[in-house]
C-alpha cells in the first residue's frame, strides 16, 4: 500500500518582481539624480546650450520617476491587503490543522471537544451518550486516566503520556473504529480548508511551501487510515476479530508520525496567523512575569 507521506514537494517558484517599497526608493534616487545632471559633466552651461535635450531628457526622467511613483504605491498598498489576507488564511489553515490533531489525540486521552468548542466526531451506534463519555469509559475499563489541560489552546506534545496507551487501545474494536472516524474527519476538514486558500496562497512560493505543510499532514492522516482500514472492522463487525501484532505495530507507527507532524505544522502556521489571541496570550504572560517580579521584590524587601 503506498504511502503519501513522503511524497515530493513541487518545484519552488522564485521569480518575483521589484517590491513596491523599493520602486518608491528607485523614484527618488531617480529626482536626485537629475537634480544632479547640474553640477555633473557635462555641467549646467552644456544643458544650457541645448535646451531641447536638456528637456527631452528631463521629461522622461521625470515620466519614469512618475510612473515608478504611481506603481510603487500601488504595489505597496496590494501588499498590504495581501499580507492581510494571508494573516486570515493562515489563522484558518492553522485551526484546521490544530482541530485535526486534537481530534487524533481524544480518543487517546479523553478530551472533550465539544466542551472546547471543536465540532464533535460522530458517535456511532452509541447516539444517547456523546462522544467524551464513550472515550472516557473506554479508558476508565482499560485503566487510563484523562491526560489533557483544558485551558490551554493548543496542546504540547503528549507523546510520553500517550504512548504506552495506545497498543492496548488498539485492541479495542470500537477504539480502532472511533479513531478511523476522528482521523477521516480531520482529513476531509484540513482538504476543504486547504483547497479554500489554495489560490492565495499558491501566487507565493513561500506561502505555497507553507500550504505543502498542511498537505504533507494531509497525507500522514491519511496514511494512518490506511492503516486502520487494514484492521477489516471498518463497515464490517466480525465476530472473532483480534489485533494482530503487525497491525498494531504498523498503526502506531503511523500514529504518532501523523500526530509529530502535526504538531510541526500547527508551530509553523499559527506563528504567521498573527491571532489577536496569541498576542492577548503574549501581553498577559508578560504582566504575569512583571507582577510575578514584583511579589518576590516585595518580600525580598
Amino acid at each position: 500500500m503506498t504511502s503519501h507521506s513522503q511524497a515530493p514537494r513541487p518545484a519552488k517558484r522564485r521569480v518575483r518582481g521589484v517590491p513596491g517599497l523599493a520602486l518608491l526608493f528607485i523614484a527618488l534616487a531617480i529626482g536626485v539624480a537629475l537634480a544632479l545632471l547640474d553640477f555633473l559633466p557635462p555641467g549646467s552651461a552644456w544643458w544650457g546650450a541645448h535646451p531641447m535635450t536638456a528637456q527631452a531628457v528631463g521629461g522622461a526622467i521625470l515620466f519614469v520617476q512618475g510612473g515608478l511613483l504611481l506603481t510603487g504605491f500601488l504595489q505597496a498598498r496590494e501588499q498590504q491587503r495581501i499580507e492581510r489576507v494571508a494573516a486570515a488564511a493562515y489563522a484558518s489553515l492553522s485551526q484546521s490543522a490544530n482541530d485535526a490533531g486534537r481530534r487524533l489525540l481524544a480518543p487517546v486521552n479523553g478530551a472533550d471537544l465539544h466542551a472546547l468548542g471543536i465540532g464533535e466526531d460522530d458517535p456511532g451506534s452509541d447516539a444517547g451518550r456523546t462522544t467524551a463519555t464513550i472515550d472516557r469509559e473506554r479508558l476508565g475499563a482499560l485503566g487510563f486516566a484523562i491526560t489533557f489541560d483544558e485551558k490551554a489552546g493548543t496542546w504540547r506534545s503528549q507523546r510520553a503520556l500517550l504512548e504506552g496507551r495506545l497498543p492496548v487501545l488498539l485492541g479495542d474494536a470500537e477504539f480502532v473504529r472511533r479513531l478511523f472516524r476522528a482521523a477521516s474527519r480531520a482529513r476531509r476538514d484540513m482538504q476543504a480548508s486547504a483547497a479554500q486558500w489554495a489560490p492565495m496562497m499558491l501566487a507565493d512560493s513561500q506561502r505555497t511551501d507553507d500550504l505543502n505543510l498542511l498537505r504533507e499532514l494531509i497525507y500522514s492522516v491519511e496514511d494512518l487510515i490506511e492503516k486502520l482500514r487494514v484492521s477489516r472492522l471498518i463497515s464490517l463487525d466480525p465476530t472473532d476479530w483480534s489485533a494482530s501484532d503487525a497491525f498494531v505495530a504498523e498503526a502506531t507507527e503511523a500514529y504518532w508520525a501523523a500526530v509529530d507532524r502535526y504538531e510541526s505544522v500547527r508551530d509553523t502556521l499559527v506563528a504567521k496567523a498573527r491571532l489577536a489571541s496569541d498576542a492577548w496570550s503574549e501581553r498577559a504572560s508578560i504582566v504575569r512575569a512583571g507582577t510575578a517580579n514584583q511579589d518576590q521584590a516585595s518580600r525580598d524587601r
